[in-house]
């Protein structure tokens, strides 16, 4: 009887995997959820809704983005985490993948288990501005200025935890300036405070910036990535003006439950590589200050991972609290 039992059992289960396997080479028979974890309008909502567009058209099923603001984010992220790992329920983030489990410790999301990278699919800088009226015209000006005002300086950033924050305290501790950071509402508050000279300096999103400093409102001073834009292409980088070692850029991923077919998700790979190939995307992803970051799952998975010892060190030095 027990033979029989575990005969039983072993076929049912030798069934499952074969289903599984036919559902997952048929993949996608219906609409595929993208969950994102800020409100449209953003520069994520624009890329998972280009990456959406693109997805449906080669794979002939919708992709939908579907967004879900609100707790920092982990309303979005715990969504995808506890879903079936089917395919249907993708994660498109920002380089906040990385941040938010360091910010949100009791929410215990683990990316390395509970999610697969299926690839990144950009990145950005950050530009270094101040108002056109504050006085330094280069980066070196800046620091002579802010060293002669001492604590008297703040810098405005996008929130707790936000690339603008913590590009923004990496900054600080490079140059060994102790200026306030200070929290907005948002990208664009913050950038109102730098133009208004009540805060001294923003690390603004490359697309953000670019229409303000091309109207002279504001300075570039330098870029946070180690090779220069190609929008602000006469606009140095921070490592060229005597910081070799910074680098920082925010990055996209879409992501799958950690349990998804391998196969479901090396065809969603491919798909996604395939359109950062074209021409169009890749003139998008211009206009916004981005390129291009099309990278195998085990690339990606493998530099989320990497990003997430590395960010959570500067949030621990940088005393960022923690939830």
């Amino acid at each position: 009887m027990n033979k029989a039992i575990r005969y039983l059992w072993t076929a049912a289960l030798a069934c499952a995997a074969g289903h599984a396997l036919a559902q997952a080479d048929r993949y996608p028979t219906k609409p595929v959820r993208m969950i994102l974890p800020f409100t449209a309008g953003t520069q994520t909502d624009v890329l998972a809704r280009l990456m959406g567009q693109k997805l449906t058209e080669s794979l002939g099923k919708q992709f939908v983005v579907d967004n879900r603001s609100g707790a920092g984010g982990m309303i979005a992220m715990q969504t995808v985490a506890n879903s079936v790992p089917d395919g249907y329920t993708l994660f498109f983030d920002s380089s906040a993948f990385s941040i938010r489990p360091h910010l949100y410790p009791k929410a215990a999301i683990n990316i390395a288990r509970e999610f697969q990278a299926v690839s990144l699919v950009a990145s950005s800088p950050h530009v270094v501005v101040v108002s056109s009226q504050l006085g330094p015209k280069t980066l070196k000006e800046f620091l002579d200025y802010a060293r002669r005002k001492g604590d008297l300086l703040n810098w405005s950033h996008a929130g707790i935890g936000t690339s603008t924050h913590l590009v923004g305290e990496m900054f600080m501790q490079e140059a060994r300036l102790k200026n306030t950071g200070i929290p907005f509402r948002g990208a664009p508050e913050a950038m109102t405070e730098a133009m208004a000279m009540r805060a001294s300096i923003f690390f603004a999103a490359v697309g953000q910036a670019l229409p303000f400093i091309l109207d002279g409102r504001v300075i570039g001073l330098a870029v946070t990535s180690k090779e220069r834009s190609p929008v602000l292409p006469n606009v140095p980088t921070v490592a060229e003006l005597g910081m070799p070692s910074f680098n920082y850029e925010v990055w996209f991923v879409i992501a799958a439950p950690g349990k998804t077919s391998k196969t479901v998700v090396n065809m969603l790979s491919t798909e996604v590589r395939r359109a950062l190939g074209l021409a169009d995307v890749k003139s998008t992803l211009e206009t916004m200050g981005s390129i291009g970051r099309p990278t195998t799952p085990e690339e990606a998975q493998a530099y989320v991972l990497k990003e997430y010892e590395t960010l959570g060190k500067l949030i621990t030095i940088a005393n960022i609290p923690t939830n």
